[in-house]
């Protein structure tokens, strides 16, 4: 599967990321972070205690990687707690004009708990992934997790497909984009390939850059059998 993006390099320019505090921001922000004082207690707002979403995200998994190509792989997750839980309460930063993106269908911005976490999934020789991030589970109870890297500093044999490589001279960066959610028994996600070219790149105004995902695969993975639980926080 590949999904393209056309943008105006001036459009790139003047629009601010989540957590950059520019002028044009309209992101889902931590309005405030509060220390979890009592793990089996349920906050307001929220279906699961700490340790219930403790539970849900962390120990060791096993499944499958199911290749866009049709080829399958065994595949093993294991997520560790590196840090102490907070409570992050969240909401949406509007616009300059008032328009918030709460309004805007397929839009979620939960509170939720967050902890490091160190989360390693392989299929190999494919996939060697290992990476320290922020974990979260969201008020409703969905744990989740994502990663982008650049493609040449994971482990494992997977790469774009020639094909999706054509044009190398306009390619100015190549990512492994990785994640998963978990809301009931199993984990799933999905790996790929994030490809920006730069066009009319010479410095003028008419500039372009694309970005292309590239499958990779998606992976399911459920609780092994080796009783692992989750440390405190």
């Amino acid at each position: 599967m590949r999904i393209a993006w056309l943008l105006p390099l001036a459009a790139l320019a003047a629009c601010a990321g989540p957590g950059t505090g520019g002028p044009n921001l309209v992101a889902c922000l931590v309005d405030a972070e509060h220390a979890i004082v009592d793990v089996d207690a349920t906050p307001t707002g929220f279906a699961l205690t700490p340790a219930e979403a403790l539970a849900l995200a962390v120990g060791g998994f096993e499944g499958r990687l199911d290749r866009a190509d049709g080829a399958k792989l065994a595949l093993t997750l294991r997520i560790e707690v590196t840090g102490a839980m907070t409570l992050q309460r969240r909401s949406w930063q509007p616009s300059p004009e008032g328009w918030r993106a709460e309004a805007t269908d397929g839009l979620a911005c939960e509170d939720a708990y967050a902890w490091p976490a160190t989360v390693e999934l392989r299929a190999l020789p494919e996939l060697d992934l290992a990476e320290g991030l922020v974990l979260t589970v969201t008020a409703s109870g969905v744990a989740t997790f994502a990663v982008r890297l650049d493609a040449a500093a994971h482990d494992g044999t997977a790469a774009p497909a020639p094909d999706d490589l054509s044009d190398p001279d306009d390619i100015t960066a190549i990512e492994l984009l990785w994640g998963g959610h978990r809301a009931a028994d199993t984990w799933s996600g999905d790996v790929g390939f994030g490809i920006e070219r730069r066009h009319d790149a010479d410095g003028g105004p008419d500039g372009t850059v694309s970005y292309t995902y590239v499958a990779y695969g998606a992976w399911t993975a459920a609780a092994d059998a080796s009783g692992d639980r989750p440390a405190p926080p």
